[in-house]
């Protein structure tokens, strides 16, 4: 399924307006393919992106079969929209251990 979404996306050209990772799908997906492709990506609100979806899909796409996976959580995947971690106590300890790779970017 985490292939598939992905797949969706890029080849209907929408994307989530997400800041943070969601539950379905990396926020930055859309932004990583553009810079990859320069192919630009239409994005949306959770919920939006959610109805978009499902007006797109066709039956030659294999998402086809799915609509119930987005429809049924859709309120609780919009609530953890913007929900943010503190990871600073995380990144000072990996900076103080011995023999630690840096984070990439």
């Amino acid at each position: 399924m985490q292939a598939l979404l992905p797949a969706f996306m890029i080849r209907h050209s929408i994307g989530v307006s997400a800041r943070n990772q969601v539950r379905f799908i990396p926020a930055d997906v859309a932004d990583l393919t553009t810079a990859r492709t320069g192919r630009q990506f239409e994005k949306f609100t959770t919920g939006k992106f959610i109805s978009e979806a499902i007006r797109r899909r066709t039956r030659e796409d294999p998402l086809f079969p799915l609509p119930d996976f987005f429809v049924s959580p859709v309120d609780k995947i919009s609530s953890m929209e913007f929900k943010l971690y503190d990871s600073a106590r995380y990144r000072a300890a990996r900076r103080a251990g011995q023999g630690t790779i840096k984070d990439p970017p």
